[in-house]
């Protein structure tokens, strides 16, 4: 009980410390309805209400007529590059873009510092020049040098949505404009994945619109290279700060301390300032109290957000507001503030011993980046651990481990949950209670820290991009093909699952009886790892429950055409062209692409890729 209450305590520290930082939601949104965000271009980009990209044809990006989406169209008199209005310094971007095939394009921060944008589906060694890399800076003879490329190749198929999230730093200059700190890219995520990491830019990259650097800039997309379009673009720009805790005094009690006590008719052990926020001052290791009093000067007035994380438990009040009451571990609060001077007081109480102390104390706010006001060293990560990795090298990997499904603010653990990786990079988790494809992903195979670190929960995670399909029966017997599609297997289905076998490169086949109907179901890679094949072959009698095949669901789903169809502009399915035609049917708020199985004294065979 005690290690895994230390792995928690050490799971908390870490995240708190690293990625679990508060962060506003204060974001503001660039309006797609007209341009006017935007300064003058020379006509190529244009405002549409939808549009889509030719999976088989080069640079092809057809519009639809409306508002909201923002797309690029050039052409060998059109090709412009498009500036903001905005300039920014620091700033955090999110962007979700469409590319077409084989198309080429760019964000330029300050209009300077390029994170490429690119159809990079499939490429197996990214360079700089891919999706998501930092382009290169290029000297005086037009050879380009230091670019970085992207860790992986987190991107998706030509013609899907796909998100980017950057985090920049905008360098720093004296009073006399000379540059004291260069710029900085303190992080890319693309499409879930971190791409990029603290990277420092010494100089704008290469097709800058300004040589010369400088403290602000307008952000500018590429034009002249090849379609693209835009469905969100929002941002959130800061200012340098020095915030910093000041003022600090701090109050040290002690004793067996069921609840938090009336302090005023307490005694502390010890009390005094500090220069900094920190809880190395206390001399004990258990069974205390440790009050913080201090001051923040704040530049504007606003939503703030706090994180305050404490080994035990901890109450925060700013401005003479509780933001977090008491309770245990790393919690998360928001607070309105008025700029200028306000007091703040942390109570850190710590009833036990047997695991290490340890406050911290992170704040961010308008114009300022999520940022820590304590030390480094009253963070402490404790037990720090080694990740567990599991790798795919020559033949199929299969592993049994719980697994987590997330997607739109669903959780479940799959229990039984069947992970698939194949040597060219793609996986999948099968779901055997379902006869369901959960999920699939792209580069590494599983992260089994969770499952055989110490004690372990049993659980692992997929080590890459992540698609996730569907939590839900992935076929069923429907009496009536309008009925609501349940999210269990029907019992009237008298569905068993049979266990799989396996090839000789260790590639499974599922196996699973739905009344007399005998279903084999085999997932495998094709096209080097850019999509997944599933062959589901059913035979039985002539007397068969009527079942149907769940192929996807979500909000919209496309028919685009000789058997291809889209899944929220996030992943296709293409059928093969001897499987019948599927049916998009409207259930509720959602579409489901589904698919009956005739078995009629011969066997049926279904294939169908998933692609991504």
């Amino acid at each position: 009980m005690r290690k895994n209450y230390l792995l928690l305590l050490s799971l908390i520290g870490f995240f708190g410390s690293l990625w679990g930082q508060p962060s506003s939601d204060l974001y503001q949104s660039a309006d797609f309805s007209t341009l006017s965000f935007f300064k003058p271009n020379a006509g190529n980009w244009q405002i549409a209400g939808n549009a889509t990209a030719d999976l088989n044809k080069n640079e092809a990006l057809n519009t639809e007529p409306g508002q909201g989406i923002l797309v690029n169209l050039p052409n060998d008199k059109q090709k412009s590059n498009l500036f903001t209005v905005m300039e920014h310094g620091d700033i955090d971007l999110d962007v979700e873009f469409m590319m077409a095939k084989h198309s080429n394009s760019g964000i330029y921060l300050m209009g300077r510092y390029e994170i490429q944008l690119l159809d990079s589906w499939g490429n197996k060694n990214p360079r700089y020049g891919d999706v998501g890399g930092i382009y290169a800076r290029r000297d005086e003879n037009g050879r380009d040098y230091q670019g970085n490329a992207p860790r992986s190749n987190a991107s998706k198929a030509p013609g899907l949505w796909q998100n980017m999230h950057i985090e920049f730093q905008a360098p720093r200059f004296d009073a006399l404009g000379h540059k004291i700190q260069n710029a900085k890219v303190i992080k890319v995520i693309l499409n879930g994945t971190v791409v990029q990491e603290n990277v420092e830019l010494t100089g704008p990259t290469g097709g800058p619109a300004f040589a010369e650097e400088g403290p602000k800039g307008p952000i500018m997309i590429q034009g002249d290279h090849g379609p693209v379009a835009f469905r969100h673009l929002r941002y959130k720009l800061y200012e340098p700060s020095d915030l910093k805790a000041e003022k600090l005094t701090y109050s040290l009690y002690t004793g067996q301390f069921n609840q938090l006590p009336d302090l005023t008719k307490e005694k502390p052990i010890s009390s005094g300032s500090m220069e900094s926020l920190t809880q190395e001052v206390v001399t004990e290791n258990e069974k205390f109290i440790y009050v913080v009093k201090g001051e923040l000067d704040l530049p504007a007035s606003g939503a703030y957000a706090f994180d305050l994380s404490v080994r035990g438990n901890g109450v925060l009040k700013v401005g003479g507001k509780t933001v977090l009451d008491y309770g245990w571990g790393d919690r998360k609060g928001t607070v309105e503030l008025e700029a200028g001077k306000q007091p703040f007081e942390i109570i850190y109480h710590k009833p036990d011993g047997w695991y290490p102390n340890g406050l911290g104390l992170f704040i961010s706010g308008p114009g300022i980046r999520t940022k820590a006001l304590h030390t480094l060293s009253s963070l402490p990560l404790s037990n720090p651990e080694n990740p567990i990795y599991i790798s795919v090298e020559n033949e199929t990997r299969i592993t049994r481990c719980f697994m987590d499904y997330r997607s739109e603010g669903k959780n479940r653990r799959i229990v039984h949950a069947i992970s698939v990786g194949f040597p060219e990079g793609t996986s999948f988790t099968y779901d055997p209670d379902r006869a369901n494809l959960v999920q699939v992903w792209k580069g590494d195979y599983l992260n089994a820290t969770p499952m055989w670190n110490d004690r372990g929960n049993g659980s692992s995670r997929p080590n890459g991009t992540l698609v996730p399909l569907q939590d839900r029966a992935g076929m069923n017997v429907l009496t009536n093909p309008d009925a609501a599609w349940p999210e269990e297997i029907a019992e009237l289905s008298q569905y068993h699952f049979k266990g799989y076998t396996v090839d000789e490169n260790n590639n499974p086949t599922f196996h699973y009886l739905f009344g007399q109907t005998t279903f084999t179901d085999k997932v495998s890679a094709e096209d080097g790892g850019k999509s997944l094949l599933r062959e589901i072959k059913a035979s039985g009698s002539d007397t068969q429950l009527p079942t149907f095949l769940l192929l996807g669901s979500g909000e919209k789903i496309k028919d685009l055409g000789n058997q291809l169809y889209s899944v929220d502009d996030h992943f296709y399915i293409r059928l093969n062209s001897k499987t019948p035609k599927a049916e998009i049917r409207t259930s509720g708020v959602e579409q489901q692409l589904i698919l009956p199985i005739q078995v009629k004294g011969k066997e049926v065979a279904i294939s169908y890729s998933i692609i991504w």
